[in-house]
């Protein structure tokens, strides 16, 4: 499958501008959340590469990327198995129901602290022990340890896992908590991460009401970037965003 490219609506814009944009000020130019060097009162999250206002106070959220989905998946890449992502009508389709699909996006690959959000609906009935996943510390390497988050709307588990390819299963340091089954089956979802150092906390939204929160403070990976995930569950995602946590 193609992951050729087109624009995407990312705060960060295209990687060969960015210089550009530093050196070349326009009116209407935010440096929040632009790439390091920083203008005048802003600071650089080195974590990130990213500039945030000096008068940001610990655990400020600056938006760093955005996708609604209207291009291709050109700032994306597969992790793993490719699935058969594809972008429809403003959302991210993985139609496979026989892949196990991450897909990350490119970049970030020194970024430790954030919060993501992803909204998504299925697209096939929920089946037990199949998934939908927002995936975070994602590193270069796919046969190297990544965590998820993850929803299982046939059975209603949340799941907080930390996976490593080359050890058996892959699935360790595994926390659960459960919905009732079906929930947020026939309707969007949205599904939160926040990580910060070693800790992470991971929630699904269903009609707008936060459920089934679930929090683990041993976190392996120390960076990586972040993405979105299905485990033999097709799904449609209508939006994905990052944002960047100030320490």
């Amino acid at each position: 499958m193609s992951l050729g490219g087109i624009r995407k609506r990312t705060l960060l814009g295209a990687t060969s501008m960015a210089a550009f944009v530093i050196g070349c000020l326009v009116a209407d130019f935010d440096p929040n959340g632009r790439l390091c060097p920083c203008l005048s009162g802003y600071t650089c999250d080195a974590a990130l590469n990213v500039c945030v206002s000096a008068s940001d106070s610990p655990g400020q959220e600056t938006l760093i990327f955005e996708d609604e989905f209207n291009g291709d998946l050109s700032r994306w890449r597969p992790v793993a198995d490719a699935g058969a992502w594809r972008t429809m009508n403003g959302e991210a389709h993985e139609t496979d129901p026989d892949a196990k699909a991450p897909l990350a996006v490119i970049g970030f690959a020194n970024a430790t602290d954030y919060h993501l959000v992803a909204t998504l609906r299925l697209l096939a009935a929920p089946i037990a022990d199949h998934a939908v996943s927002v995936i975070f510390r994602v590193p270069e390497d796919p046969s190297q340890p990544r965590s998820y988050c993850s929803w299982e709307p046939g059975t209603g588990a949340m799941q907080l896992l930390h996976f490593t390819p080359s050890v058996g299963s892959g699935a360790s340091d595994r926390q659960t908590c459960c919905l009732d089954a079906g929930s947020g089956a026939l309707s969007p979802v949205t599904l939160h991460v926040r990580v910060r150092e070693r800790n992470v906390r991971c929630w699904i939204e269903i009609d707008g009401i936060s459920r089934s929160s679930i929090e683990f403070d041993s976190l392996r990976v120390p960076n990586g970037t972040f993405g979105i995930a299905s485990y033999f569950q097709p799904a449609a995602f209508d939006s994905f965003r990052a944002y960047a946590i100030s320490r």
